[in-house]
Order: structure tokens, then C-alpha cells, then sequence
């Protein structure tokens, strides 16, 4: 499925959502706004500096979820929010290992989250759970998106 089609089904669903599920829908357009602006790699490409890059835009994103908390937003909603900010960053760190690897064929490969985080709730101080699916054809994950992931 393209990564148009994959949009546009979200945002179809997101139009029929219940008045909550609106609510992370106008969260994640911030933070897929924000993430655009601040993980693009402007140059970086150490391991170190694309830490520091990821963990600062962490930080922020972390401290908008908390002050949302405290004015009053529901733990339930926190946590939807708290899961699409990882799918957001994992989607990027994704993007851009597969860009690293150059002719290496990613279609045979698929980053799926599980645990509470596969549920959509990922709690403050959650581990994030994932693993990858491939083909029997694929024998390793490309190292370049082991690495970065």
C-alpha cells in the first residue's frame, strides 16, 4: 500500500472518529509539523549527532505532552498522543536508514510495534516495543537500519 493511500485512509478515519480520537488527530498534525522542521538530517549524519537531534526533539514533544496533562487532558488521551509521537519518530529514523541504504529492497521488511505501545497507549516511562517482520527471502535487517533503529 503507498504511503498516499496509507494518509488517506488515516484521514478518512480520523473524519469519523469520536470527539477524543479528534483531539490526537489535531496533536499529531503539530508534531508531524514540528518533526518535519527539526529531524530533518541538515547535514548530520554521525550516530551521536542524530542522538542528540532525536532526544532534543523528545524533549519538547515530551514537556507539550506533560503541560497537556496538567491543564487537565485525560491519561487515555495523553497516552494515544505519547504513541504517535514515537510512530512519528520512528517513521523518520525509518525513512531515514532506508535513504542510507541505498538499492537495499525495504519492501520485504515492516517495523511493527507491539505491547502497549502496539495497543496506541503508551505510557510516561513505557519501554517501546517493536520488532521487524520480514520475508523468508530477507535473511538480516540491513545493518544501516539496525543501526539506526
Amino acid at each position: 500500500m503507498s504511503r498516499k493511500t496509507q494518509v488517506a485512509r488515516r484521514r478518512a478515519a480520523e473524519e469519523d472518529a469520536p470527539a477524543g480520537i479528534d483531539a490526537v488527530s489535531r496533536h499529531r498534525e503539530k508534531v508531524l509539523a514540528h518533526a518535519e522542521a527539526q529531524l530533518a538530517l541538515q547535514g548530520k549524519e554521525s550516530p551521536a549527532e542524530l542522538l542528540a537531534l532525536y532526544k532534543r526533539f523528545l524533549k519538547i514533544e515530551n514537556h507539550r505532552l506533560r503541560l497537556k496533562h496538567y491543564a487537565g487532558e485525560g491519561g487515555r488521551e495523553i497516552a494515544h498522543q505519547r504513541a504517535s509521537l514515537v510512530d512519528i519518530v520512528l517513521r523518520h529514523l525509518y525513512d531515514g536508514a532506508a535513504a542510507k541504504a541505498g538499492d537495499t529492497d525495504l519492501r520485504e521488511l515492516s517495523l511493527v510495534a507491539i505491547g502497549g505501545y502496539g495497543r496506541d497507549e503508551l505510557n510516561p516511562f513505557s519501554d517501546v516495543d517493536i520488532m521487524f517482520l520480514h520475508s523468508s527471502k530477507a535473511k538480516e535487517v540491513p545493518a544501516e537500519l539496525n543501526e539506526v533503529i
